[in-house]
């Protein structure tokens, strides 16, 4: 059986009630907020709300999924059965998409207690490449798109708090076979876990981003929500402003899909330090100074003695909870486009070592002092992808040339 038969039969469809259909026809749209996506280093506040439509189709997604074919560009699993070991599962699915001609799926999703990564697929119903049916050609393998907006949700199904954040990234990319694959990129902020949470995620016209990039420039507007309604502001009054998007336009389709996410058991495996008594130093990067001023290469850099509340660490990346002296009120941010700066890596049993890099932040910041979940991916800074893992024979994680014990 190939991978595309594998992927089909995950996904037999199961036909909802008459009830849940009469449910969901009267369930009222919510806003959502929206704001800058980045890959790394953002706090996103996630609003409970699902624009549930007609069309609505359920399946659940288990584990057993080419991983490579589906995340390899992003993640990297050297070992097969580890690979099919950290396959999460998906349950529920709903979605709505604006033309019947079209579908969209849960193609697999991977991650942690706190983390996900989903892979959704966008395809039309009679097989046909979406990409036949784009407006304005262009090369799609060069010129990138994009979703005019593209917005998540998380859903608490059991009501432990009024809203989860998160820090996500996106992307939108072509099969060979022209189907449209969006992906979603989220890490928790540590508060809650992720892993049995319903996820939604929306989209709006897809747009050839080059050419809409110019158009907002040419027009001295940009793209936005306010007071719940998306449209195009003035970059200098913020006002409304009526802007012609259509020689930016490739496809015309609204579509939105949610899901319930659960991790797999053995991406729950965790290694935790959990009294740290060493102090460790934190070097960051601010526009202003903050802390005490270093030059590493001819950079300004500045540096805190932090306190290690907790550590932990598991098969798809980790997290370090700090604290320490800061009178700074404003953001502070984490330089992860070096490695310079802060020198992380996991200890093996054999004294080998994983390199360790700065995989986004959360935190707060107030009465001088500064609070901070440091999230942790395995690659290298520079890499293009993160490695997931066996932790088995890993005993410590060195931060900054301390090394604190793992069990």
């Amino acid at each position: 059986m190939n991978n595309k038969e594998l992927i089909r039969n995950a996904f037999e469809k199961i036909t909802p009630s008459e009830e849940l259909i009469e449910k969901v026809k009267a369930t009222r749209p919510a806003a959502a907020k929206k704001a800058s996506w980045l890959k790394k280093g953002v706090i996103i506040p996630a609003a409970v709300c699902f624009a549930a439509c007609l069309g609505i189709t359920t399946a659940a997604v288990t584990g057993n999924l080419d991983f490579d074919v589906l995340f390899g560009d992003r993640i990297k699993v050297a070992d097969g059965e580890l690979a099919a070991g950290l396959t999460g599962k998906v349950s529920n699915v709903k979605y709505f998409v604006s033309d019947d001609d079209y579908k969209v799926s849960v193609a697999g999703v991977t991650g942690g207690e706190d983390s996900c990564y989903a892979v959704i697929e966008i395809s039309r119903k009679d097989g046909t490449p979406v990409t036949d049916y784009f407006q304005n050609p262009a090369d799609y393998k060069y010129e990138a798109l994009s979703w005019m907006h593209e917005s998540f949700d998380i859903k608490n199904p059991i009501g432990l708090s009024a809203n989860l954040s998160a820090g996500a990234g996106l992307d939108t990319s072509i099969t060979e076979d022209g189907k449209i694959i969006f992906t979603l990129d989220i890490g928790g902020d540590g508060s809650e876990p992720l892993s049995g949470k319903v996820i939604a995620a929306e989209g709006d016209t897809l747009v050839w981003i080059n050419r809409f990039i110019e158009l907002c420039i040419e027009t001295n507007s940009y793209y936005g929500k306010s007071k719940g309604e998306w449209g195009f502001f003035d970059k200098d009054t913020n006002e409304p402003v009526q802007t012609d998007i259509s020689s930016a336009e490739a496809l015309p389709l609204k579509w939105s899909i949610s899901f319930k996410y659960t991790a797999s058991d053995k991406a729950l495996d965790v290694l935790t330090c959990k009294a740290p008594e060493e102090k460790a130093i934190l070097r960051l990067k601010s526009p202003d100074e903050i802390g005490d001023k270093i030059y590493e290469g001819g950079t300004e850099r500045y540096q805190f003695e932090c306190t290690v509340k907790s550590i932990k660490i598991s098969p798809t990346g980790g997290m370090i909870d700090l604290e320490f002296p800061c009178d700074y009120n404003n953001d502070f941010f984490i330089d992860v486009d070096t490695g310079t700066e802060n020198n992380i890596f996991l200890v093996k049993t054999d004294g080998s070592t994983i390199p360790v890099s700065p995989n986004g932040w959360s935190g707060k910041n107030g009465d001088g002092i500064a609070q901070m979940e440091l999230r942790l991916a395995y690659m290298q800074p520079t890499d293009h992808f993160r490695n997931y893992m066996d932790i088995s024979d890993v005993c410590a994680l060195s931060f900054n040339g301390v090394e604190y014990p793992l069990e």
